[in-house]
């Protein structure tokens, strides 16, 4: 399967955040204000070349407002938003139509419009290759998948541009956040990275295998800054949960905020 790692192989990969912060240091040494901006058009490029095999331009100097990688962040942002205000207060869109959820609605439809308008283009262009002998797309993967329709492919690949964007560049913000108060930690890491990739060096799939010391640095800040507040999923069975029967159908929720920090003894704690 195409990786991230070999549509960026062969020079200085533009695809990471160290080359995006090299970019906007370039100047006065600093990130800017609007740095989680940035970070969007980060995620949303990476995502890109996942989901649709293709670079979309986010990374490029001034990005156009009104661009399809600034819409889809900006829908993207108005969809995490109107679902926080139909979720998590009184559901009367369940009564009538609320603007709330007609925003929800057109912010839903644009995204998948956009979203399929991609899918199909690469997808055309996959056929028009027609090399049996080079490595698939995740995409073409999906496609050659038994069971999964086209439509289905269409439903994961918008499932990834709207759940990725949000939550892999807050992930990497706080990551940053929390080795810059914790300057030890982040120079063992340093260490640790500069011994597997050498200057320069392009990042390959194996560089990412060696590097368990990211996977934990990650693990660590998904811990301490969870991405949700809480889960929930209706119990399939019967379970005891502290002493207590809950029976099957119930809904259970998990609150992660309090759940994960009640440990003693982690990286970056």
């Amino acid at each position: 399967m195409l990786t991230t790692c070999d549509f960026y192989g062969g020079g200085k990969d533009k695809a990471t955040p160290a080359h995006m912060i090299d970019l906007l240091q370039a100047e006065t040494g600093q990130v800017p204000e609007d740095f989680l901006q940035e970070l969007y058009k980060w995620a949303l490029e990476c995502i890109g070349v996942v989901a649709l095999n293709r670079q979309l331009g986010c990374l490029e100097p001034n990005v156009a407002p009104g661009s399809l990688p600034m819409q889809l962040i900006r829908i993207v942002n108005e969809l995490f938003s109107v679902l926080a205000t139909t979720e998590l207060g009184f559901p009367f869109w369940q009564y009538f139509r609320t603007p709330s959820y007609k925003k929800l609605e057109t912010s839903h439809q644009t995204l998948a419009t956009e979203a399929m308008k991609e899918a199909e283009a690469r997808l055309e262009e996959a056929k028009a290759q027609g090399d049996p002998d080079r490595k698939l797309t995740i995409m073409e993967t999906f496609l050659n998948t038994e069971g999964l329709s086209r439509s289905d492919v269409a439903t994961i690949i918008l499932d990834m541009l709207f759940a990725g964007i949000d939550t892999t560049s807050h992930t990497v913000g706080f990551a940053l956040y929390l080795l810059a108060r914790n300057p030890k930690v982040q120079e063992g890491l340093q260490q640790k990275v500069d011994a597997v990739v050498k200057r320069d060096e392009p990042l390959t799939p194996e560089h990412i295998v060696a590097l368990d010391c990211v996977v934990h640095t990650v693990k660590e800040t998904l811990r301490l800054y969870p991405l949700t507040f809480s889960n929930v999923r209706i119990l399939s069975k019967d379970v005891v949960l502290s002493g207590y029967r809950v029976p099957a159908g119930v809904s259970g929720m998990i609150d992660w905020k309090t759940w994960c920090c009640q440990g003693t003894e982690y990286l970056l704690g």
